[in-house]
């Protein structure tokens, strides 16, 4: 299956929502690192990201669908 160069939103929470299930972020109540939304966020997990910092930040959904487009578009963008 062919990588669409560019994702709709839907395509990118959908995405996420995979990951997560499949267990890529864990699900925790903390603080996110990037708003400070209180509540539930998720945080890496190392054996699926590798090696992580010695202070992790946690995210909330909202921050993390934000930081996949934003990546998306820096990827695709000359």
């Amino acid at each position: 299956m062919a990588i669409p160069e560019h994702f709709t939103l839907d395509q990118v929470i959908d995405a996420l929502d995979v990951s997560i299930m499949a267990g890529a972020w864990n699900e925790t109540d903390g603080i996110c690192g990037h708003c400070y939304f209180v509540g539930e966020v998720y945080e890496a997990d190392p054996d699926v990201h590798g090696p992580l910092p010695p202070n992790p930040v946690s995210s909330c959904k909202e921050c993390l669908v934000h930081r996949a487009l934003w990546n998306s578009y820096l990827e695709n963008t000359p």
